[in-house]
């Protein structure tokens, strides 16, 4: 969890205080629009997750489950979506800062997907 906080803060460094607002993703097709539907997606759907995790363990409702594993699928869409318009991005005037946001995203990216939406929802009791 720690190299994934690391990381996810790298990247928001970047985006936010650096040359990361000038960048143009996915080949110049989109600005900063794009991390900014993807940045709130993420942190929408990540906010919902643990409290549905807990509807979960007290009700047994399944529909509960179900927007959990909405929920963390969703958050891995959004991060793989960003790893990619850093990896297809345009107008980089800083080359090495670019460089470890990109790893940033990509170990997120590793977190949310493997670990979370895919292990996580697989081994966890119902």
């Amino acid at each position: 969890m720690f190299f994934a906080a690391a990381g996810y803060l790298t990247l928001l460094y970047y985006l936010t205080f650096a040359e990361g607002q000038t960048i143009k993703p996915l080949h110049g097709k989109y600005g900063m629009e794009f991390f900014i539907v993807l940045f709130t997606i993420y942190l929408i759907l990540a906010a919902m997750w643990m409290p549905s995790t807990f509807k979960v363990l007290e009700s047994g409702n399944s529909n509960w489950w179900y927007l959990v594993q909405f929920s963390l699928w969703g958050v891995a869409l959004s991060t793989l979506l960003m790893t990619l318009g850093l990896f297809m991005a345009d107008n980089i005037s800083n080359p090495s800062l670019h460089k470890w946001a990109t790893l940033g995203s990509v170990y997120v990216t590793f977190h949310c997907l493997v670990l979370d939406a895919w292990l996580w929802t697989g081994k966890f009791p119902q």
